[in-house]
C-alpha cells in the first residue's frame, strides 16, 4: 500500500507497506525497488529561525528516540554536519535535573570483550589551539570529595598469558618544527 489507513487502530502507513502499520505513523520503503532509490524521510526547513524537527516526549520510562542500526558496517548510525558553525554547537546535551541520585549525562558503552581494537571515544581536533577542555565547576555547602577527571582502568588476564603493559594515562606529545 502506498497509503494505508487502519482507522480501527488509529494507525497510518505510508510507503511500500504490505501489512498493518506497526506504529501510529509508519513510513516504509523497499530498497530493492528502483523507484524507491531515495531517502526514507527528508525534512527541508527553510525558516531560518524555527526548529526543523521538534520532539516533545512525555516518556518517563521509555526512550524518546531509538536508533537500531545493527546492519551498518562502514556507515554511521548518526551523522551530524555543521560546516557553517560559528558560536553554536554541533551537538549539545544539557542535563539540568536537580535530582541528586547518581547518573551519567552521557554514557558510551563499547562492551564486546573480543573487540580489542575498538576505541570507545575518539576526539579529533584539527583546528584551534585547544583539543579538549574539561571545565568542572562545583558549588556545595557540605563536605564532599570533588573530582575533575577520574580514570578507572581494570585489567583481567587469564593465568599463564603473555605479559601486558597497562597505562592509566598515556600521553604522546609530538612537537614538530615546520
Amino acid at each position: 500500500h502506498m497509503l494505508f489507513v487502519d482507522s480501527g487502530n488509529d494507525r497510518i502507513s505510508i510507503g511500500d507497506s504490505v501489512d498493518a502499520p506497526a506504529a501510529t505513523l509508519e513510513v516504509t520503503n523497499n530498497g530493492s525497488a528502483g523507484a524507491f532509490n531515495v531517502p526514507l524521510v527528508q525534512l527541508n526547513s527553510n525558516d531560518v529561525d524555527q526548529i526543523a524537527l521538534d520532539i516533545n516526549a512525555a516518556n518517563t520510562t521509555a526512550n524518546a528516540v531509538d536508533i537500531t542500526a545493527d546492519a551498518i558496517t562502514t556507515a554511521k548510525a548518526l551523522n551530524i554536519s555543521a560546516d557553517a558553525l560559528t558560536t553554536g554547537n554541533a551537538l549539545l546535551v544539557d542535563d539540568n535535573s536537580s535530582n541528586t541520585t547518581t547518573r551519567n549525562t552521557v554514557a558510551i558503552v563499547q562492551n564486546h570483550a573480543s573487540a580489542v581494537a575498538a576505541t570507545a571515544l575518539k576526539v579529533q581536533s584539527d583546528g584551534g589551539v585547544t583539543g579538549m577542555t574539561l571545565d568542572k565547576n562545583h558549588t556545595g555547602v557540605s563536605a564532599t570529595t570533588v573530582t575533575g577527571l577520574h580514570v578507572d582502568l581494570d585489567k583481567t588476564t587469564a593465568s599463564g598469558t603473555a605479559a601486558f603493559t597497562i597505562n592509566g594515562i598515556d600521553l604522546d606529545v609530538n612537537a614538530a618544527t615546520l
